[in-house]
């Protein structure tokens, strides 16, 4: 049986100028356009101005999305995530972060069973918050 776990990235502040990419701008468009949608996938990997801030163990997109959104608490507070036994990893060390919103990437990993390929990664699917749920970013058309 595979594992499926969502690591999320935040984007960093400077991602949401006009100076740059505006991220927002793009994933309000990403939805409409393979070449918005493959822009955006390219300036997510490899760039230092997403930062992977937490690893959901799920498949469920809306899940990662509310157990890293501050409402009745810090979503990144170790003693509640413990507390409440609840299947997420804080991946920074310090200072808060903010809740998840769009512009953010969600990569969902599925992993093959240890026994058959040792844990190793299977496949990648990158996801962009939008403004109204998920729009995939890796799709036939970006491919």
């Amino acid at each position: 049986m595979n594992r499926i776990e969502i690591a999320v990235f935040h984007a960093g502040h400077e991602l949401f100028t006009k100076d740059a990419f505006d991220i927002r701008e793009l994933a309000e468009n990403a939805e409409k356009s393979a070449v918005v949608r493959e822009t955006l996938l390219r300036n997510f990997i490899g760039n230092k101005k997403f930062e992977n801030v937490a690893t959901v163990k799920s498949d469920d997109l809306e899940r990662a999305y509310r157990l890293t959104n501050s409402i009745d608490y810090s979503w990144f507070d170790k003693d509640y995530i413990e507390f409440n036994d609840l299947e997420i990893t804080v991946e920074f060390e310090g200072e808060n972060k903010r809740s998840s919103s769009v512009g953010d990437i969600f990569v969902k990993e599925t992993y093959f069973d240890a026994e058959q390929k040792n844990g190793a990664i299977a496949d990648f699917d990158f996801y962009i918050v939008a403004p109204y749920g998920f729009v995939k970013l890796n799709t036939e058309e970006t491919l």
